[in-house]
């Protein structure tokens, strides 16, 4: 795989975690991904 497409993946789930630990802060556990 490209070298390129690695960190475009990494870069998505780093965004998908800091938005999961948002929302747990602000809504509560219900919500975990």
């Amino acid at each position: 795989m490209h070298q390129n497409f690695i960190r475009l993946v990494n870069a998505i789930f780093a965004v998908f975690g800091e938005a999961a630990r948002r929302i747990e802060e602000r809504v509560g556990p219900p919500y975990n991904f």
